[in-house]
């Protein structure tokens, strides 16, 4: 990596780490630019050499975040090895949700922000990320093929749990951890024993 580019990417960490900061203080919309510069350090130009607005800002601090997490993901090995007669068991488990809550948990602000001003996102990158990460792989172990089917059954398991995952989150993560898995496999499959 260049001089050049890791000075940037040193600078943009600061971006966001002074971003979340600020949010944990005032509502996202109030923030300025200049803000940002005066608690990150750094020049207004900076900023504008790099992005647009506050919301360029917000969307690279969260797709740093969610590529950070994925890189995690590959290592702990979410995705299973193929098996026989699963029906499906391995969709929705707390060995699958535990690591995604807990990323979640520990950048809470930013999933707050994220998902109080979706409409401001072209993109859902979270949603991507898991169908990506877990689910197409997950899908293709267990004999489920076609990428168009794949991305619907995500799609449905992902609307369901982003909206308890959006609930959690907007109540500061309060409940435990543990009862939100509980209730994401209750909802989006009934019959589970949680073991």
């Amino acid at each position: 990596m260049n001089n050049g580019k890791t000075k940037f990417n040193n600078t943009a960490k600061l971006m966001h780490e002074a971003l979340f900061k600020l949010i944990s203080k005032k509502e996202f919309t109030e923030i300025s630019v200049s803000e940002i510069c005066k608690t990150a350090g750094v020049n207004r130009s900076t900023i504008y050499d790099h992005y647009q607005n506050t919301t360029d800002l917000l969307q690279e601090a969260v797709n740093f975040s969610i590529s950070e997490f994925s890189k995690k993901l590959d290592k702990i090995g979410l995705v299973p090895e193929p098996k026989k007669n699963n029906n499906g068991d391995i969709f929705v488990t707390p060995k699958y949700l535990l690591p995604c809550l807990k990323f979640i948990k520990k950048n809470k602000l930013m999933f707050r922000v994220y998902t109080s001003n979706a409409h401001i996102f072209p993109v859902n990158n979270y949603d991507e990320l898991l169908i990506k990460s877990v689910f197409m792989p997950i899908c293709k172990n267990n004999g489920v093929l076609d990428d168009t089917i794949i991305r619907y059954m995500s799609k449905y398991f992902l609307a369901g749990i982003n909206t308890i995952v959006a609930e959690w989150v907007k109540n500061d993560c309060r409940d435990d951890i543990l009862l939100v898995v509980e209730i994401i496999i209750l909802c989006v499959r009934p019959n589970f024993k949680i073991k």
